[in-house]
């Protein structure tokens, strides 16, 4: 999702190509499935890249032999707030690493990443901006869309959300709208109402607001150095939460003039096509200190490490498997071990299909 908005923005600036799967009508130049090296795309090219730029994903995109092209890479990572050592391992791989916010930033400057910077959520004009419509009746009080239910660690914003429909017409939209259609929704409520899983601050922020809509949403850590309370948006507490649901839905005027002077500052500030401007003002920096021979030196072990774990916290067997492709044994112990390892990766695929847990990304795989 992120790479797809980030493309069409940078596209208007540069020559890129994109590779990995196609996004909302967005197709990518050369469709790389999960497992499949990205050598085999680069050498197709008539000249190479100056730089590989990657976003973080949720399955398990990395090019297996991302490790040892010899190439300036830059990755945007998030969801930091819940898997941050293992993506703070992740991050040898690359020379930049830009990170959602400015506090995660320093996080991960200080676990040894020398280059590092912070760009925060964006929104995308095509799809979450709408025109002014104060006026305009709603359907519900409040609104939520996003992930609420079938996950331990959303079980605070389930309770939370279950306790707001006690007190308002609270419409929940779980994980049911996408792109455009969650402003669409938006537009349906007179409050939006975000939750953070982790002290994180999430792209919810500037959707809601670039859609025009007011939003209430939890003081999380780095907030107001993007946003400013009570002009762009309301924060809320556990303890509060009812009491300023109750102020913004009992003074529209003074709600729907804040929600406009929200989606001006997001317009202004947080859209892709700002944040692509940032970007590639990164990336050239990127180019600059790789042609200057000035970027960190990296152990390919440590590298082939990082790739490794990567896929294991992804998926344990599609580790196992490239941990197999990697590896040449050089003696009689070392064959043996590596059939054994043939055999639970065999085993590992049956039991994940037994159990129904996705230790392959391909769980469908022989």
């Amino acid at each position: 999702m992120m790479g797809g908005y980030y493309s069409k923005a940078l596209k208007k600036h540069l020559q890129i190509t994109t590779v990995g799967p196609s996004f909302e009508g967005l197709k990518s130049d050369y469709d790389l499935k999960p497992g499949e090296n990205l050598q085999q795309v680069l050498s197709q090219m008539t000249s190479p890249p100056d730089l590989i730029m990657c976003f973080y994903s949720k399955p398990d995109l990395f090019p297996p032999d991302l490790w040892e092209i010899p190439l300036p890479k830059a990755w945007y990572v998030y969801d930091t707030h819940l898997h941050f050592e293992e993506l703070s391992a992740t991050a040898y791989l690359f020379d930049l690493v830009i990170c959602s916010d400015e506090p995660t930033r320093e996080k991960m400057s200080a676990h040894g990443h020398a280059f590092t910077r912070s760009l925060g959520f964006a929104a995308d004009v095509q799809f979450y901006y709408r025109k002014p419509h104060p006026n305009r009746p709603r359907k519900y009080q409040v609104g939520f869309a996003g992930s609420v239910y079938g996950h331990p660690q959303l079980q605070g914003r389930q309770a939370l959300l279950e306790r707001i429909q006690k007190k308002f017409d609270c419409r929940i939209e779980h994980r049911t709208l996408v792109g455009a259609a969650v402003a669409d929704f938006f537009q349906d409520c007179q409050v939006v109402i975000n939750h953070a899983l982790m002290d994180d601050l999430n792209m919810r922020v500037p959707e809601t607001l670039l859609s025009g809509r007011p939003l209430l949403t939890p003081m999380v850590t780095g907030l107001e150095l993007q946003y400013q309370p009570n002009e762009h948006l309301i924060v809320f507490n556990e303890t509060d939460v009812e009491s300023k649901l109750t102020e913004m839905l009992s003074h529209t005027e003074q709600t729907e003039a804040m929600a406009l002077r929200g989606q001006k500052w997001a317009l202004e500030h947080h859209t892709y096509d700002v944040r692509a401007q940032q970007l590639i003002e990164h990336l050239n920096e990127l180019l600059t200190m790789s042609k200057n021979h000035q970027l960190a030196s990296k152990n390919l072990t440590l590298k082939k490490f990082a790739q490794f774990n990567y896929h294991r916290f992804r998926y344990p067997g599609d580790a196992l498997t490239w941990l197999l492709n990697h590896w040449q044994p050089k003696n009689a112990p070392e064959k043996a071990l590596s059939i054994l390892l043939k055999c639970f990766v065999k085993f590992l695929s049956l039991y994940g299909k037994y159990l129904k847990k996705s230790y392959f990304q391909n769980q469908s795989r022989d």
